[in-house]
C-alpha cells in the first residue's frame, strides 16, 4: 500500500508537485497521465524513493512493501548478456549463484527470451531489452512495479504485446503497479485508476471500467473510456 497525503515538492523556486493527496491499495493498478512538465515523472520518483524524503518540501508518503522499477531506457549494461543483467541484482544481494540462474532461467521462459540469455544488450531487439528489464526486476520479487514511459520507444505491436506481458504479471502475481504514460490507451489498458495531472497538481482521478476485460481492446467501452480521458486531458 502507498499513501501521500498533502504532498508538495519543488526544484528550487519552481513548485512542481501541489498537494498531492492520493492512495494505492494493494493489488491494484494505478496510471498517471499529463502533459510533459506536470510533475507525473517527479511523483513516481519519489514513490520509488529516488528522491530523497528530506526533500519533499512538506506532506507525507507512506509505503509498505518492497518496490521494483522499470526505466524508460531500459538500463541494461551493454557489457553484460541478457542472463547476467537478470542475474545481476541478486548477485547484489548476495544470492546463491545457482539458485539465481535457476531463477533467471524460469523468468526467462515466462517471458518468451530464454533463447537470447547469452546474446548481448546491442543484439537484440528493442521489445526484446525491454522485456529484459522486466525480467532484472522480477527476480527481485517485488510487491510493488513503478514503470516510467516503460514502451514509449516501442512500435505499435511491440507496444501492445509487452502491456499485455505486465498484465499478466500483475493479474497473476498479486502485484501493484503504478505507471507514469503519455500513451491514452496504455493508461485506459493497464489502469484501473487513472490518473489525470496537470500543472503539478491532480485533476482527476477515473475510475476505469474496462479494465482487465477479455480482448478489450476491440471494444467500443475501451475507446470510450479512452476519449474520456482524451476530454479530461484537452481541458487542461
Amino acid at each position: 500500500m502507498i499513501k501521500l497525503e498533502s504532498l508538495s515538492f519543488s526544484y528550487g523556486k519552481e513548485k512542481v508537485l501541489d498537494n498531492i493527496n492520493l492512495e494505492i491499495k494493494e493489488n491494484t493498478t494505478l496510471a498517471i497521465i499529463g502533459p510533459s512538465g506536470c510533475g507525473k515523472t517527479t511523483l513516481l520518483y519519489i514513490i520509488a524513493g529516488l528522491i530523497s524524503p528530506e526533500k519533499i518540501e512538506k506532506g507525507n508518503l507512506f509505503t509498505r512493501g518492497e518496490i521494483g522499477i522499470i526505466f524508460q531506457n531500459y538500463g541494461l549494461f551493454p557489457w553484460k548478456s541478457v542472463e547476467q543483467n537478470i542475474i545481476l541484482p541478486l548477485k547484489a544481494k548476495g544470492k546463491d549463484i545457482k539458485i539465481s540462474k535457476e531463477l533467471s532461467n524460469n523468468i526467462l521462459k515466462r517471458l518468451n527470451i530464454f533463447e537470447l540469455k547469452d546474446k548481448f544488450p546491442k543484439e537484440i531487439s528493442g521489445g526484446q531489452k525491454q522485456r529484459v528489464a522486466i525480467g532484472r526486476t522480477l527476480a527481485l520479487e517485488p510487491d510493488i512495479l513503478l514503470m516510467d514511459e516503460m514502451s514509449s520507444a516501442l512500435d505499435a505491436m511491440t507496444k501492445e504485446d509487452i502491456q499485455d506481458i505486465i498484465m499478466e504479471i500483475v493479474t497473476k502475481d498479486k502485484k501493484s503497479l503504478i505507471f507514469v504514460t503519455h500513451n491514452i490507451e496504455e493508461a485506459v489498458f493497464l489502469g484501473q485508476r487513472i490518473v489525470v495531472m496537470n500543472k503539478g497538481k491532480i485533476r482527476s482521478i477515473v475510475e476505469n471500467s474496462s479494465f482487465g476485460k477479455k480482448d478489450i481492446r476491440k471494444s467500443r467501452e475501451f475507446y470510450e473510456n479512452c476519449i474520456k480521458i482524451r476530454e479530461i486531458l484537452e481541458e487542461g
